[in-house]
């Protein structure tokens, strides 16, 4: 007795006097039936009870599922440096432990926060003290930065004075502040939370004459390091 599947065709030859019985197709999968009756089913080498079979296209796909993998894995080295300037991509790796050097571009800082304090002391110097407020652009709490400060004349805008890196620090008493020597303020070491802004004072203490502006950046670069020009 031949059955014969509808789906893809394949011929099964069962003895005459075989059971009712249902099994699937070992091509297809396609469920067969044997319409007969009143005989014990007997196997055939082409018959196969009702199980799963691994059928090619799934080797097919696992095959692309890797080379897509490859692909992917080739463009994220190709392009490592954008992937790793992005901010969600950073913190993301940052927040599974993943150790990433720390980048000035992290931070941002505010423009209209920025307040300079010339103070003029008893020995007739002057310091500055510079207000404003910093954001951490991660959405990891960061410890904070340190600023590289430019200074500039008036009448040579285009040309920096002098550079220097400076540390945060906590803001001294009044009268240490307008007392002669060179101050040492306690350094803040405060850690920002992800996504948020911190308020921040520096002290200046050697500022070059006919200074009449600076720009601030964050850095990196350790405060006892020369500042690159």
């Amino acid at each position: 007795m031949l059955v014969i599947c509808s789906h893809c065709q394949r011929c099964y030859s069962f003895p005459e006097d075989c059971a009712e019985a249902e099994f699937a197709c070992s091509r297809c999968h396609q469920p067969l039936r044997i319409a007969h009756s009143h005989a014990a089913f007997t196997d055939h080498a082409h018959a196969v009870p009702l199980q799963p079979m691994q059928r090619s296209d799934v080797h097919l796909w696992r095959w692309f599922m890797l080379i897509l993998l490859l692909v992917a894995c080739a463009g994220f080295l190709l392009q490592r440096d954008a992937w790793m300037d992005n901010r969600w991509f950073r913190s993301s790796l940052m927040r599974v432990g993943i150790d990433l050097p720390a980048r000035s571009k992290d931070w941002r800082i505010e423009p209209e926060s920025i307040k300079p304090q010339w103070i003029t002391r008893e020995d007739g110097s002057r310091i500055l003290l510079i207000h404003g407020s910093i954001e951490n652009l991660l959405a990891i709490d960061m410890p904070l930065p340190r600023l590289m400060v430019t200074f500039f004349s008036a009448g040579q805008p285009d040309r920096a004075l002098s550079t220097s890196v400076a540390h945060f620090i906590r803001l001294p008493q009044q009268d240490h502040l307008h007392g002669s020597g060179l101050l040492n303020p306690a350094l803040d070491l405060s850690t920002v939370p992800a996504n948020s802004r911190h308020a921040f004072v520096i002290l200046m203490q050697h500022i070059p004459e006919k200074t009449a502006d600076f720009t601030l950046l964050p850095t990196m670069q350790a405060a006892s390091d020369p500042a690159p020009r």
